[in-house]
């Protein structure tokens, strides 16, 4: 199975379980405080407990049960047979072994008793080093290597689910900074049935419905975690450290490290229902730490990285040393993250503590944010509360050092990914009039325009490593994209040609700022001063036919033995669908930028079938008796002269 394919269904997985004990009244957890690691437990045991008139679900029990089940591969059953799901590709892995499987030991009940006693929540059994733990849900936003920025790879390796839930975290903080309420005691208990995920459900019957609690400052807040896919339980402890933070420290501008030192501080292991959940997310906060940390390259890094060792090992933070010795790590990381903040302030950038050095992280954590605008149910719609949504994510600027530009191209960034993922043209759309905004802005010279600038991405071109700036990386990692599909446009909008319209504009429109992918285009010089949009549109007819005849021409020599036909018959047949369907939906759209293209497309086509008919009408003549060369020869000068008048010069591509 797909990996990425893989990620997404356990990540439905762990929404349906949410929703499933959220929404049902005969079922509860053991206790409703606490953090539900929607990954280590049995659906299956959910499901009994439901069909079972319900009661209390016992999370320890729940545990046990898919540990035991991620021993053997996902099974599906059906009545041809039962299909497993490995891991492993087949075909990587060669034929299945011949010998006979080894004989099951008698000792192998005791394995698993001994398994299910390891299993215990309340054990310190969830370390680095456990063989079976559930493997956590990852959802890839890297489809391809063209949609790739080029940013600096993270050293810790945090990953997705990591990014998403620290940027919830700088988002809660940023908020809470800026003198709104993220928590209240008089704020009720929030309704487990899921007034968001109601909101949702509705939203596929009434399109037209009033904007989601745009007045209500709570329920704003819970429509972002619902969109950053945050526990009740765990967001309701994150809100009540950040609020009191903000509280302790007003008119103060926060920080990464902050935050994480504080939730550190304020959260600890009895808020976690099962232990490996708390010793995950402190390994997160601790890799925060320490991707800021060494992209600053301080000095005493190797000292700093014991301290951040202590805070990852469940053993020693959480049994060997009192809470007198964690709050001296703490402090002494605390100190260091304020002297490295108090140096590493970007220049000059009013009100931000961002650190330069940091920036690849800053800005994936901003990318997690802005796609929350997307519906968790229906991914390729924006939320009705986007604009109210996108108002509280610009509270992050001064934490991340996120500058008016560069929200601009991040946000037509994330739609064009999500429109790749999804195919839903309105994202394409809204993404191509992001980057005509990035284009037409004129923005505010000063520090922060000159800030973006500072920004690079690395990227390959031609072996060649080359440095671009964020915008420019953007526009080029959408270029390529483009690039790569209009290169064989008949191939890649045959089936739904409404999107060839809007991806020509859109990679015409960036393809003027991305030099690098143009000077690959190859023209005379009697084309040196056409515009550029012109010559571009003639590259991809040249382009897109030469494929489309390629394929043509790989098959029709077999379509000839069984059908019977000659082949240069077939040839016509072929090259006239390809005709109709260059002059009645491609040559439209392309005669906006280039009136002749479709001219120089029948041409192509024209000259091709002529070069074959030459090609064929020689292989006869030569079969003929010698006296009759002399004639060959006469005939073949006056066939190619004749076909050489009908087409105009400056469309010759010979």
């Amino acid at each position: 199975m797909n990996s990425s394919l893989l990620h997404r269904i356990r990540n439905d997985r762990r929404k349906l379980l949410d929703f499933i004990l959220s929404s049902s009244s005969g079922v509860k957890a053991a206790s409703d405080d606490n953090i539900i690691d929607f990954d280590a437990i049995s659906a299956d045991y959910v499901l009994q407990c439901i069909q079972s008139a319900g009661g209390e679900l016992d999370i320890s029990k729940a545990t046990s049960k898919q540990i035991n089940a991620s021993m053997f591969p996902t099974m599906m059953q059906s009545p041809s047979g039962d299909t497993f799901f490995l891991l492993s590709e087949p075909d990587s892995a060669g034929s299945p072994p011949r010998r006979a499987p080894p004989a099951v030991e008698a000792n192998n009940n005791g394995h698993r008793d001994r398994l299910n006693s390891e299993a215990s929540v309340s054990g310190h059994a969830f370390g680095d080093n456990h063989s079976y733990a559930v493997p956590s849900s990852s959802k890839s936003t890297k489809k391809t290597d063209a949609l790739s920025l080029g940013l600096p790879a993270l050293r810790t390796g945090l990953s997705d689910d990591d990014l998403r839930e620290s940027a919830y975290e700088v988002l809660l903080s940023s908020v809470a900074f800026s003198g709104i309420a993220i928590n209240s005691l008089e704020n009720p208990k929030k309704d487990k049935g899921s007034r968001f995920l109601s909101g949702l459900k509705n939203r596929r019957d009434k399109k037209h419905t009033r904007s989601h609690s745009v007045g209500n400052q709570f329920e704003q807040i819970d429509t972002i975690r619902a969109q950053m896919q945050v526990s009740e339980a765990m967001d309701e402890r994150i809100r009540q450290t950040l609020m009191q933070f903000s509280i302790r420290k007003p008119h103060v501008q926060v920080d990464i490290p902050q935050i994480a030192i504080e939730l550190l501080s304020g959260i600890q292991q009895n808020d976690f229902l099962i232990e490996r959940s708390y010793t995950h997310w402190r390994k997160r906060q601790a890799n925060v730490l320490e991707e800021l940390f060494s992209s600053v390259n301080y000095p005493e890094m190797q000292e700093l990285g014991i301290l951040l060792d202590k805070i990852r090992n469940p053993e020693e933070w959480n049994i060997i040393m009192t809470p007198a010795e964690r709050a001296e790590v703490l402090l002494a990381i605390r100190q260091v993250a304020s002297s490295l903040s108090s140096m590493g302030r970007s220049s000059n950038i009013q009100g931000s503590s961002y650190w330069n050095a940091g920036y690849h992280l800053n800005i994936r954590l901003y990318e997690r944010l802005l796609f929350g605008v997307f519906d968790i149910l229906d991914e390729g719609q924006l939320i009705e509360e986007h604009a109210d949504y996108l108002k509280l994510v610009k509270l992050t600027w001064g934490t991340l050092g996120i500058t008016q530009k560069m929200h601009d191209a991040l946000y037509g960034w994330v739609l064009f990914q999500q429109f790749v993922e999804t195919k839903e043209m309105p994202l394409l759309d809204q993404a191509n009039l992001q980057v005509q905004k990035v284009l037409s802005t004129n923005y505010k010279e000063g520090n922060e325009e000159q800030f973006t600038y500072t920004i690079m991405c690395t990227n390959t071109e031609n072996g060649t490593e080359i440095k671009l700036s964020l915008v420019q990386a953007i526009f080029r990692s959408i270029n390529l994209w483009c690039d790569t599909r209009l290169q064989d446009y008949h191939l890649h909008f045959s089936e739904k040609p409404v999107f060839f319209r809007r991806l020509v504009s859109m990679d015409l429109v960036v393809g003027r700022h991305n030099t690098a992918t143009f000077n690959e285009v190859k023209v005379k010089s009697s084309d040196a001063s056409a515009d550029a949009a012109a010559v571009r549109v003639r590259f991809y007819v040249k382009r897109s036919l030469e494929a489309a005849l390629q394929r043509v021409e790989d098959t029709i020599n077999l379509i000839s033995k069984m059908e019977g036909k000659h082949p240069l018959a077939l040839l016509a047949s072929e090259l006239r669908k390809i005709a109709e369907r260059e002059l009645s939906v491609f040559s439209p759209v392309l005669c906006q930028w280039r009136p002749d293209a479709g001219i120089f497309a029948s041409v192509h086509l024209h000259q091709y079938y002529g070069e074959r008919l030459v090609r064929s009408l020689l292989i006869k003549l030569k079969l003929c008796s010698r006296r009759f060369t002399s004639s060959s020869h006469s005939l073949i000068s006056l066939v190619i002269s004749v076909f050489a008048e009908t087409i105009p010069r400056r469309y010759i591509l010979f």
